[in-house]
């Protein structure tokens, strides 16, 4: 089955850049500053190391490491 233009409203209009909200991209959006925002807390907290490990990834990490 071919759909050419699945995604868009009108068929003769170019594809759009959206953000992960599926907002158009207009620059900075208020959710995606909030969820970055989020993000940050998260990693400054501890949630998530600095090699993007969270605690118990990297306790696995090393066990399989370990029976190598």
């Amino acid at each position: 089955m071919n759909q050419p233009m699945l995604w868009q409203d009108e068929p003769n209009t170019a594809p759009v850049l959206v953000c992960a909200y599926g907002e158009p991209w207009l620059g900075p959006h208020p959710r995606c500053n909030a969820r970055g925002a989020e993000l940050a807390r998260e990693f400054a907290a501890g949630s998530w190391d600095a090699e993007g490990y969270m605690p118990a990834e990297r306790k696995a990490k090393t066990r399989r490491e370990a029976t190598r």
